[in-house]
């Protein structure tokens, strides 16, 4: 599998976590280190994993159960020697993925570089 299509995969696992509000996707597509910062209606939050997919999993009902439309789209992907970019469309605008030990990561970055992984 080539990187772009590993990128893809631990994309779309991350944005099921989120669909599902599923605690087991979101540690399994992030590094156990991964730091997530984003902005929430009242104000800037930064996560580490377990805060996060705690975070994702109290999202009840999941928008899967509410029957939310899916909206994810890989609008582009570029890869760059060890980094790459991917602007998609759905919670998140912009995901920069990491390659560390020759294996494509997931990594949000608002600002800050943090670590996540692929399956």
């Amino acid at each position: 599998m080539d990187d772009k299509t590993k990128i893809e995969a631990c994309i779309q696992l991350y944005f099921d976590s989120l669909y599902e509000s599923d605690t087991d996707k979101v540690r399994a597509s992030f590094h156990d280190a991964a730091m997530v910062s984003g902005y929430l209606p009242d104000g800037l939050h930064e996560m580490n994993l377990s805060e996060f997919a705690d975070f994702v999993g109290s999202q009840q009902p999941s928008p899967k159960e509410n029957n939310d439309e899916v909206l994810l789209e890989i609008v582009s992907c570029d890869i760059n020697g060890s980094t790459a970019s991917a602007k998609v469309r759905q919670v998140t605008s912009r995901l920069c993925l990491l390659r560390q030990c020759y294996q494509p990561e997931l990594f949000p970055e608002f600002g800050e570089e943090h670590q996540s992984k692929t399956t």
